[in-house]
């Protein structure tokens, strides 16, 4: 394993998250502290993650079969696709094992949340829900059309959603990045980089607008989602939490 390799895509990012804080701890402990992602990455290595998820949806499916073989190759954990039909009876399990006081080794890792989930989280009168959006919601562009619309729609039902779901027991959040410097980030920088200069090693300098001249870092963005699934940010649903180093709040006329 090359544990300095930045990841493909956010989400097998945030799986790694996960082997390391699985869905019974997350509402009760403290997240653990890293210096930085290489050593997040060092940790879960060679762990399984149970991802319960839905079965019903053959793009679903293969979608989580590209992240597991992305996970297996750059951190060596094994993402076991635990298909389900009733993802109700899942939480219900959650809650079983939570109520016999098992926190930690329980039979479910990571879990796709949807309406069934809501519905088994107000009946136990507990549950967390994070939304991973974009900061396309707040900067538009005609040149992702689409993109922008289902990220705004997204940050508009954590809003509506989570403004009353506390109410429930419930939070809803997002956590809405702006540039991530993951693998496929970089890979596109390199290769526009290359057309344009004849040079892959100038990417960097398509990042010169961003504050503080560079995207966001993996981790970054992962240590949001695990802070707003703990314990420690329990008054908090119906937010938005940008991690844009501020660009999105930047609206000035040249930048």
């Amino acid at each position: 394993m090359n544990s300095r390799r930045p990841f493909r895509s956010t989400a097998a990012a945030l799986l790694v998250s996960g082997a390391l804080i699985p869905v019974q701890a997350a509402a009760q402990s403290s997240p653990p502290v890293f210096a930085d992602w290489t050593a997040v990455v060092e940790a879960a290595q060679g762990t399984k993650v149970y991802f319960n998820a839905w079965a019903g949806d053959a793009k679903i499916n293969a979608y989580l079969e590209w992240v597991a073989a992305e996970v297996l190759d750059l951190a060596e954990i094994e993402l076991i696709h635990v298909k389900v039909t009733d993802t109700a009876e899942v939480v219900a399990r959650i809650d079983a094992e939570q109520g016999a006081g098992r926190t930690e080794g329980g039979s479910v890792d990571l879990i796709w949340i949807n309406g069934e989930n809501f519905a088994a989280m107000k009946a136990r009168g507990q549950g967390v829900i994070i939304n991973v959006t974009g900061l396309a919601a707040e900067r538009t562009d005609a040149g992702y059309i689409a993109g922008s619309a289902g990220n705004a729609g997204l940050n508009a039902f954590t809003r509506t959603l989570g403004s009353r779901s506390l109410g429930d027991g419930i939070r809803v959040l997002a956590v809405s990045p702006g540039a991530v410097a993951t693998e496929r980030l970089v890979g596109l920088m390199r290769t526009r980089a290359e057309a344009e200069f004849g040079d892959p090693e100038r990417w960097q300098g398509y990042l010169a607008n961003l504050p503080l001249s560079r995207a966001a870092a993996v981790i970054e963005v992962a240590d949001v989602v695990t802070f707003l699934a703990s314990g420690r940010a329990a008054y908090m649903s119906g937010s938005v939490v940008t991690v844009d180093g501020g660009h999105g709040a930047n609206m000035g006329s040249f930048t």
